[in-house]
This record gives C-alpha cells, sequence and structure tokens, in this order.
C-alpha cells in the first residue's frame, strides 16, 4: 500500500462519506450531506468547517465577499 503525507485523514473523510452516504441515502440536498459529514468529522476530531467567507480586494479595496462551496481543514480542501 502505498503512504501519501495525509493518508490518515484521507482515510478517515472517505469513511466518513459513505458513513452518511450509507445513513441519510442519495434523496437529500447537498446540504445536508455536508453538515452531516461536519458533524462526523469533528465528533472524530478532525477540525475543520464548512462554507468560510472570505473578502475579495481590488487595488486594496474591498469589492465583495465569496462564500466557499467547499469543507476544508488547514492541510486539505474537499468539494463536497
Amino acid at each position: 500500500m502505498t503512504y501519501y503525507l495525509y493518508s490518515d485523514l484521507t482515510h478517515t473523510i472517505i469513511g466518513v462519506y459513505y458513513d452518511v452516504y450509507n445513513g441519510l441515502g442519495s434523496t437529500y440536498p447537498e446540504y445536508v450531506y455536508e453538515k452531516a459529514m461536519l458533524y462526523d468529522l469533528q465528533r472524530l476530531g478532525v477540525r475543520c468547517s464548512r462554507q468560510d467567507e472570505y473578502q475579495i480586494f481590488y487595488k486594496e479595496t474591498l469589492v465583495g465577499m465569496r462564500r466557499e462551496n467547499r469543507m476544508r481543514r488547514k492541510a486539505l480542501i474537499k468539494s463536497v
């Protein structure tokens, strides 16, 4: 088996994905799965967040806000 830098974290995320999918089925909107994954990941001790907002600047002037459509951890970003 190949070892990758974040193998343990990746294994945990994939396991949570399958737990959530198997537990909920395939009938709900995306945000339901995202919230369920966030719950399980945090319960397992993975510090992560969902849909962070960030500011967009142009020539040092704030021109907008954007919400990421991703769950993220410092080392890894996963689009759900």
